[in-house]
């Protein structure tokens, strides 16, 4: 089921949310996603794609998450991925739906340029991340599976430095992250 509100409505119930903690947060969600050629024949991957949620994840520098199609095209800038939890409450619905982002991990924590600029260094798990520079930006699975409206809230440029989309982090050293895992920023 898509969000039925509008971008306006998801603008408005976000100025009356937090973005979430800045400095410190919560893993809530780990996704893999399986390449398309691991689909059930005749499966649509826009509207079935076959995500697992499991309750932890291991990732390396070379490999990125063990288990998810990152390999198949991307760059290291782009190993993982992170989206807010309260974006996610807003445009996906119920929990059951929170996947359908396509983001390997749902965090509670606040995602902006302000309290996350490219460079930082997180904490997460037994490994260490770095927020890139490569934009995320949503794509037709996102409109697909969400809705225009999420879509176009999401991409609107005028929201870009809150990184509504999320953030993609590269791998700086390798380790094992659990949902309920506290993510911390590394002083400089």
């Amino acid at each position: 089921m898509i969000v039925k509100d509008s971008a306006s409505q998801l603008e408005a119930k976000w100025a009356s949310l937090s973005p979430g903690p800045r400095g410190a947060g919560q893993v809530v969600l780990l996704v893999l996603r399986a390449s398309p050629s691991q689909l059930p024949k005749g499966q649509d991957k826009i509207a079935q794609p076959l995500h697992h949620q499991p309750s932890s994840i291991r990732f390396t520098t070379e490999d990125g998450i063990e288990g998810d199609r990152w390999k198949e095209g991307k760059d290291q800038g782009a190993q993982i991925s992170l989206t807010s939890l309260a974006v996610t409450r807003l445009v996906a619905g119920g929990k059951e739906r929170w996947h359908l982002l396509g983001d390997n991990l749902v965090v509670e924590m606040d995602l902006s340029a302000e309290a996350l600029p490219v460079g930082t260094r997180l904490s997460l798990g037994s490994g260490e991340i770095e927020i890139s520079d490569q934009a995320h930006t949503p794509c037709d699975r996102y409109r697909a599976r969400l809705g225009d409206a999420a879509h176009d809230w999401v991409a609107d440029e005028s929201h870009e430095s809150r990184h509504l989309r999320g953030r993609y982090a590269r791998i700086l050293r390798g380790g094992e992250v659990s949902i309920g895992d506290t993510i911390t920023v590394v002083p400089s």
